[in-house]
């Protein structure tokens, strides 16, 4: 019998998801539209995918032809670590149908700055990991299992749940008690650490730069965009710039492909110059590997955004 990877079950149910959104759009691309009155849709910017109000989706649909560009700057923190990202967005989308649009999003600069390095676990497996001479398998052990569900447990990593990632503390020793990693997770390995040598110790980067994820997607309209109350679906795919450890450990990517749903409804009224838009989705966060070993169980997320858009004026 042979084992079927998880990962690459659900990007092939998000094909044939895709698929289905493709013919849906289609069906619909002989029906007319006519031009609103209305600036009917702009591109998101923070995040920068598809049509709606920043990180939320809107129900509408650029009609078929119409195309959006946009560029913008992103600031945001997580924790654990205080971490400060900065990035650059570049997006593109494209209506094919007059109700189903293609979206592409390229995170062209992105920037990853800790305040408190010691308490994440990046910086101590990377750290532990070049002393042995960059393998990881050397520095935290021969992995146990990781090739069917849940994460390899490595027996010098010190952490009980399995993972690659130490409990963070103090190098060659966790100094925090703690039995699990710390770890944000759209980049869990990041913590740029060089081991120098015995009498020196390792040195710490702060912060790191390169070029971050691409995210491709469609969104359909599932009723009339310009009515009052649109209803969309959207489905997307997140691809990593990058797998190796060094990049990883510079906050590039998590090293894994992730792939979502999101369901769009919204409420216009007062002749469209008021938009409520409200977003429910999931997100399959992909587990990074490495020589058919999985590092990591990355927590899967559910989405759930809100927004309003008001025009004081008449359009």
């Amino acid at each position: 019998m042979v084992a079927r990877s998880p990962a690459r079950a659900h990007v092939r149910a998000l094909i044939l998801l895709c698929v289905s959104l493709g013919s849906l759009g289609k069906s619909f691309a002989q029906q007319p539209r006519p031009i609103e009155p209305a600036n009917q849709t702009t591109s998101t910017t923070t995040g920068g995918t598809s049509t709606g109000l920043f990180l939320t989706l809107s129900g509408r649909t650029l009609r078929r032809g119409e195309y959006t560009f946009s560029a913008s700057w992103s600031n945001f923190d997580r924790d654990p670590g205080d971490l400060d990202i900065n990035q650059i967005p570049v997006s593109f989308t494209l209506g094919l149908t007059n109700r189903l649009e293609l979206f592409v999003t390229a995170n062209v600069f992105q920037q990853v700055t800790s305040r408190q390095p010691f308490a994440l676990s990046g910086y101590q497996f990377h750290g532990v990991r070049k002393a042995f001479g960059g393998d990881p398998f050397v520095a935290f052990g021969s992995p146990v299992g990781g090739r069917k569900t849940a994460a390899a447990f490595f027996p010098l990593s010190g952490a009980r749940l399995g993972g690659i990632l130490p409990p963070p503390g103090s190098f060659f020793g966790p100094a925090l008690l703690a039995d699990r990693p710390s770890f944000v997770n759209e980049w869990p390995f990041f913590g740029p650490a060089t081991f120098l040598s015995r009498e020196l110790g390792f040195d710490l980067q702060r912060s790191a730069n390169g070029l971050g994820d691409v995210t491709v997607g469609l969104k359909a309209a599932l009723t009339e965009p310009s009515g009052t109350f649109p209803i969309a679906l959207a489905a997307l795919l997140r691809l990593p710039s990058a797998r190796h450890l060094e990049a990883l450990a510079r906050g590039r990517s998590s090293g894994a492909t992730d792939v979502g749903v999101i369901l769009i409804s919204g409420q216009n009224y007062l002749n469209h110059r008021l938009r409520l838009v409200q977003n429910i989705g999931y997100i399959r966060f992909g587990d990074p590997k490495l020589s058919g070993v999985k590092l990591l169980d990355r927590r899967d997320q559910l989405l759930l955004n809100a927004g309003l858009e008001i025009a004081p004026a008449q359009w």
